[in-house]
């Protein structure tokens, strides 16, 4: 990972022990943390756990394979791919292929048979999804084989980036580039799958998911999914892959899996006292809205978020540079449901905040924009606001 070194609690160092001890792979210890395998490793040792050599893992997982036999016989009928059965068990490929031996399972045949019939199909299937994986799994052999057997039919199979995308978008910690981390942190997520990093914003203003495209250049197609969220009304997403652009911003602190960790590894001071970047996570988890009290109305500002960490960072924000504090409080939907952190400012306060967050700014949701506005001008004319 680049920058910033990330920095597990105490909790989380207890949890990776109890994990590692409980036998439990490191590189799925890391998938759950964010980190390779590599950095779970050093951890470890730097904590003073004794690890387990590669003959004892693999002397360990051998033994196991026999709780697993009916599976692993399964799976391999199936044709599925003996490095990803080994792979999945923690063991070398070998010790697959020795095992099923030693179960009397006949090899699967080495060659993958192809007549002319079979021949336009894969063509077809290659041409219609762009992937030799997919097209790989479709006909139960791996990617190899379908590249091999494309080239050698002729078939262009070069790998063309077909959208635009500046990969080196975060490189550098702008105003821009603060605004839409913060959202990023709010609304987006990284998600790492077969090898490949995608990075996703999604927001129920298609608008505003275009600004963010153009911030990084992308020409990809925008998704509207109707899933419940935003309201039921639906949301529109900005998805693309990039490994770069994903290692760069989890090196700012934006990991996959963040909603109940969001800000927790977020230790760079330009990002925590940038109100660009704190004007993102507003517009992306916040709200801004006229409350009812006394019979009049007053501005406020909230900021909801199953991770304690950012509405506690944004209080930090706010004091250090002699802001409103605000209050932060715990609630649950449900009585069975995730612990929520709700930060609250009303009134004037409100009009502080928002004010320093919005009236200069270049980057930021436009319905939020102009309630701040709104709530400034309001509240310099000193008119009353009746229900």
């Amino acid at each position: 990972m680049h920058g910033n070194k990330v920095v597990f609690s105490n909790a989380d160092r207890t949890e990776i022990i109890k994990r590692y001890l409980a036998d439990e792979k490191k590189q799925d210890i890391g998938d759950l943390f964010g980190v390779s395998k590599n950095a779970i490793e050093y951890r470890l040792k730097n904590w003073g756990v004794s690890l387990r050599t590669s003959a004892e893992v693999n002397e360990f997982n051998t033994i196991k394979l026999d709780d697993y036999k009916d599976e692993i016989i399964n799976r391999y009928v199936r044709k599925e791919k003996l490095s990803a059965i080994a792979l999945s068990y923690g063991v070398s490929l070998g010790t697959i292929l020795n095992r099923l031996k030693e179960w009397d399972i006949p090899r699967n045949a080495k060659h993958f048979y192809v007549d002319e019939k079979i021949k336009k199909d894969i063509i077809a299937v290659y041409r219609e999804t762009k992937s030799v994986f997919k097209t790989g799994d479709y006909f139960g052999v791996n990617a190899t084989t379908i590249h091999k057997k494309l080239v050698k039919w002729g078939v262009d199979t070069s790998r063309k980036r077909i959208c635009s995308l500046d990969d080196l978008a975060f490189d550098a910690l702008t105003p821009e580039s603060l605004y839409w981390f913060g959202f990023l942190i709010a609304d987006g997520n990284i998600t790492i799958s077969n090898g490949r990093s995608y990075v996703t914003l999604t927001a129920k203003e298609k608008d505003h998911v275009q600004k963010f495209a153009k911030f990084v250049g992308s020409s990809h197609k925008l998704v509207f999914q109707n899933n419940g969220w935003h309201g039921g009304v639906g949301a529109f997403s900005s998805r693309f892959i990039s490994k770069y652009m994903a290692d760069r911003l989890m090196s700012y602190g934006l990991m996959p899996r963040k909603s109940l960790t969001a800000g927790d590894i977020i230790t760079n001071t330009t990002i925590l006292y940038s109100k660009d970047y704190q004007r993102g996570l507003i517009d992306g988890d916040g709200c801004l809205s006229w409350q009812k009290s006394s019979g009049l109305l007053f501005p406020t500002l909230t900021l909801t978020s199953g991770s304690p960490h950012l509405p506690r960072q944004f209080q930090d924000f706010l004091i250090h540079y002699d802001l409103p504090k605000g209050n932060i409080t715990t609630y649950k939907r449900k009585e069975r449901d995730t612990i929520y952190y709700f930060f609250r400012v009303t009134g004037k306060k409100a009009v502080k905040v928002t004010d320093f967050l919005y009236l200069d700014a270049n980057t930021y949701l436009d319905r939020k924009y102009k309630l701040a506005l709104e709530f400034s001008r309001r509240y310099k004319q000193k008119e009353v606001m009746p229900t």
